[in-house]
């Protein structure tokens, strides 16, 4: 069994490394994450966004509301966020602009 470093060591020098270094360059560069020609790369139009996502619990008209609510008064995020059967987080992204940013 031998050391963490001795473990280490062995596994840089059989190559059996994950994402690989510079003693063991990686065993599948195909399985890369990142693809340029991914077909979403290539067509961002087709990412599906708001109400095409298969998990959304809002509309797009819900968004336009709770936007148009929000006045900033303290308790209303949760408030908006039990009305719409929503957690409280997925109300403060919708305001910061961090999702549902094409509506």
């Amino acid at each position: 069994l031998g050391t963490s470093a001795d473990n280490n060591r062995d596994r840089h020098a059989k190559g059996r490394t994950a994402n690989g270094t510079y003693a063991a360059p990686s065993k599948h560069p195909e399985r890369h994450r990142w693809k340029p020609d991914h077909p979403w790369r290539k067509n961002p139009e087709l990412i599906p966004r708001g109400e095409r996502c298969t998990f959304a619990k809002l509309t797009a008209e819900q968004v336009k509301q709770i936007r148009a609510r929000y006045t900033g008064k303290h308790g209303e995020v949760s408030q908006l966020a039990r009305e719409f059967g929503i957690n409280f987080r997925t109300v403060s992204i919708i305001l910061k602009g961090r999702t549902w940013t094409h509506v």
